[in-house]
């Protein structure tokens, strides 16, 4: 079935264009010429997809690790491109925004997926704020810090992926009655986007989702460590093991706890960064990451770095009153930066923040 899909839909369209193999070709040529930095990589992906190679080439974003390269085959885009529009309904002629770096997967697949499925996409700068204009659109994708800052435009959006990063509790209730149906992604590089997701609002309990679900045809299970191991046929990718710690409900269902590789060992009691940054996130209502620093008696204490351009005098306040963390949980500590680093796909680069504040 999926050798029956065109690298190029007939009914596709790139900002309002229409195009042929060739004349996509020559747009793509003039955006790496003449184009934004943004729009030099978008350019570069449509020349990679036109070309007669079957493999290409993708580049992690490097949150936990080092960027490296991955290599995929033009049948596993189409087979995830396909999979997407099967979940969202997707179909020709349904306008779809890229407000994602074209550089990194998400991006990626946003072009594959117009390109495949026939859909017209329009693609922006990859800003915080990435509905500058007046108009509909069926179907989109953004990190949180994008979500954030387009509440107020989202009756132009009927459905909306979101990716990247934890989605707060704060924003979860920010969008619980906004126009567009969100979902919250979980997804990598090596997945080809997302494989399991779970609704933020319009539930029929009126609550979000607390747990992700499969996509059709994706199975899960887990390692000695609690690590989720993906299987997803239609990728050929076979018990690919990950190092999220998640609690298992079944073969199709998960609750996501954190990254293995970020776990504090604080007085022989595991802390997972990702549970204390949630709630410290909600309670400061601003961005926080928790790490573990060496400590003599508990081997590492649990330490938050609060992005802040004032004092911490208001932040040990509130952390003196949250009950919802255990005494190993809590950090003992606070610490203030002006502003994380991030990447260019705008997740918070936690290595090199650790560098910068010489914690690693």
């Amino acid at each position: 079935m999926i050798e029956q899909i065109p690298r190029l839909h007939r009914e596709f369209t790139l900002n309002g264009f229409a195009h042929t193999p060739s004349t996509l070709m020559d747009a793509a040529y003039s955006l790496i010429k003449e184009g934004d930095p943004f729009e030099l990589v978008i350019g570069d992906f449509l020349m990679d997809w036109l070309s007669d190679s079957d493999t290409i080439m993708v580049k992690t974003s490097g949150t936990t690790g080092s960027p490296k390269m991955q290599t995929f085959t033009r049948h596993q885009l189409l087979a995830s491109a396909k999979l997407t529009g099967d979940y969202f309904e997707l179909s020709p002629g349904q306008s779809v925004l890229m407000c994602l770096p074209g550089g990194y997967i998400a991006g990626k697949m946003m072009l594959v997926r117009a390109m495949a499925l026939g859909l017209d996409l329009h693609f922006v700068e990859p800003t915080s704020s990435p509905i500058p204009y007046e108009r509909h659109f069926d179907f989109a994708a953004m990190v949180p810090i994008q979500l954030q800052a387009s509440i107020k435009q989202l009756d132009q959006i009927d459905q909306l992926i979101v990716g990247g990063a934890p989605v707060s509790q704060e924003l979860i209730r920010d969008i619980a009655n906004v126009p567009a149906s969100i979902y919250e992604t979980y997804g990598m590089t090596e997945t080809l986007t997302h494989v399991a997701v779970k609704k933020l609002n319009h539930t029929l309990s009126g609550l979000p989702e607390e747990t992700f679900k499969a996509l059709p045809g994706i199975e899960f299970e887990t390692d000695a460590r609690s690590c989720l191991v993906v299987t997803a046929a239609h990728l050929d990718l076979h018990k690919w093991v990950t190092n999220d710690v998640v609690t298992l409900l079944n073969n199709k269902e998960f609750s996501w706890r954190g990254r293995f590789d970020h776990v504090i060992n604080s007085g022989a009691v595991k802390v997972h960064p990702e549970h204390v940054e949630s709630i410290l996130k909600d309670a400061f209502k601003c961005e926080v990451i928790v790490t573990g620093i060496p400590d003599a008696q508990l081997g590492e204490r649990v330490l938050g770095i609060v992005e802040t351009k004032g004092g911490l005098d208001k932040f040990t306040e509130i952390l003196e009153s949250i009950e919802d963390l255990d005494e190993f949980e809590k950090p003992r500590e606070l610490m203030a930066i002006s502003e994380f680093t991030r990447n260019d796909s705008g997740k918070i680069d936690r290595n090199t923040t650790f560098e910068h504040l010489k914690l690693k």
